[in-house]
């Protein structure tokens, strides 16, 4: 079964990409983690279909330091990193398949684009 994993420290902000990935991918289960260490203990024990994690969650680095951990692994689930800071490079070098930066202002289009890429087929 596809299903997504959503990292955020921020409630409201978890809060606000589930509703957005049940409107682009109804019917996909969406889960929450808080932090960085709980996204990696989540990805190696439940395989998600894709991952969206923000930078900084418990540390300045958290999704950085989540995502080398997790390749580390050899895991190599779809990941995205989401900040308001302009870290695309680092998380694209680190091994993230893709970045978004918050204050972009297309948050449903960038979500609907991985969903159709990685979750099409799922409801």
């Amino acid at each position: 079964m596809k299903k997504v994993v959503v990292a955020d420290d921020t409630a409201l902000t978890r809060a606000t990409y589930v509703d957005v990935l049940g409107t682009v991918c109804p019917g996909v289960p969406v889960d929450e983690v808080a932090t960085g260490r709980d996204l990696v203990a989540y990805v190696l024990g439940e395989d998600p279909s894709v991952v969206f994690s923000d930078m900084a969650m418990e540390t300045r680095d958290a999704g950085l330091v989540a995502l080398r951990a997790i390749r580390g692994a050899e895991n190599n689930v779809p990941f995205y990193i989401l900040s308001s800071d302009d870290v695309g490079k680092a998380a694209l070098e680190n091994g993230a398949t893709g970045f978004y930066r918050k204050t972009d202002g297309n948050l449903i289009g960038f979500m609907k684009g991985v969903a159709s890429q990685y979750l099409s087929g799922a409801e």
